[in-house]
């Protein structure tokens, strides 16, 4: 049962019965109309994209919280960072004592910082996260960042 529009004349009549069994496709009563059909590979795709943003949401709001910082920029604009507090990550190259206190190289690829540490002697090699402030010191002209280690 439907109303169905004559392309004639432009008027509507009334049909029993449907409108696609009349050969129009419009309206179908609500108790005849076809249930919706499921795509799972559209639903797959569609957890997918929202599985992939959910993580990227996660990642960038713990970059936000401890923003990672590269050594090369240290190096690069070395007024930038004086005074402030950094995250360093890399790994550990040569340790050193001096006095009650270590001394070590911190390593990301090719460039290099000099990390003072009061806690214990950091065992060289595996990838470490450091928490500190820089320091530039001036030697022959040339800016040299190091960074005391707070953790």
């Amino acid at each position: 049962m439907a109303y169905r529009r004559d392309d004639k004349t432009g008027k509507f009549s009334w049909v029993e019965g449907t409108v696609a069994e009349a050969g129009d496709t419009g309206y179908v009563a609500p108790g005849q109309r076809k249930k919706p059909e499921t795509w799972p590979t559209l639903l797959l795709a569609a957890a997918a994209v929202l599985g992939a943003v959910v993580l990227i949401g996660v990642w960038g709001m713990s970059a936000a919280k401890e923003p990672n910082i590269a050594i090369r920029r240290i190096h690069n604009h070395p007024a930038e960072f004086d005074g402030r507090t950094v995250v360093l990550k890399g790994r550990v190259g040569s340790v050193f004592q001096v006095g009650g206190s270590y001394a070590y190289y911190l390593l990301q690829g090719r460039d290099t910082i000099v990390v003072f540490t009061r806690g214990g002697r950091p065992t060289p090699g595996p990838n470490m996260k450091v928490h500190g402030s820089i320091s530039i010191g001036y030697l022959d002209g040339v800016a040299r960042p190091a960074l005391f280690a707070t953790k």
